[in-house]
């Protein structure tokens, strides 16, 4: 059987490629997430200059290496460990820690599997602090999605 390939499937595929790379390379799925989370959660009466600024925001946090800001901080980190710490013993395990994670919006591979603080000595806990503090740092990554180029 004979397959006929055009020369212009070969080139959109291959521009195809090139666009997801760079999407990829500069993280703008996310960064483009992001901006539409914030604009949903804030509602703000002139959205086209409420973007511009969260923009802006991001560039400022950027050059000055400060954290990014983000929609979560310790305190809903804090109401999302509460919701998997049924019995209020101020520990999750570690799968619950994982769904945490992810109900905080942190994509797997971009948290800790076993973080710092995790107490093996006591069934696998952790910690409120713990989870808040992987959170931050887990969550500064997922927001840090404005990548200059280099």
């Amino acid at each position: 059987q004979l397959v006929v390939v055009k020369m212009s499937d070969v080139a959109e595929s291959e521009q195809k490629d090139r666009v997801l790379t760079y999407f990829k390379e500069h993280s703008i799925p996310q960064l483009l997430e992001n901006l539409t989370a914030s604009l949903v959660y804030n509602q703000p009466n002139a959205p086209r200059e409420f973007l511009i600024e969260e923009i802006k925001k991001l560039m400022a946090a950027r050059d000055s290496k400060e954290e990014v800001p983000g929609l979560i901080g310790r305190p809903e980190l804090k109401a999302i460990f509460g919701v998997f710490d049924v019995p209020r013993t101020g520990s999750i395990n570690l799968a619950q820690y994982k769904e945490a994670m992810k109900a905080a919006g942190v994509p797997k591979g971009l948290y800790s599997e076993k973080p710092e603080g995790y107490l093996m000595a006591e069934v696998g806990k952790i910690s409120l602090k713990t989870f808040q503090e992987e959170g931050m740092r887990s969550l500064s990554r997922v927001n840090a999605t404005y990548c200059p180029q280099v």
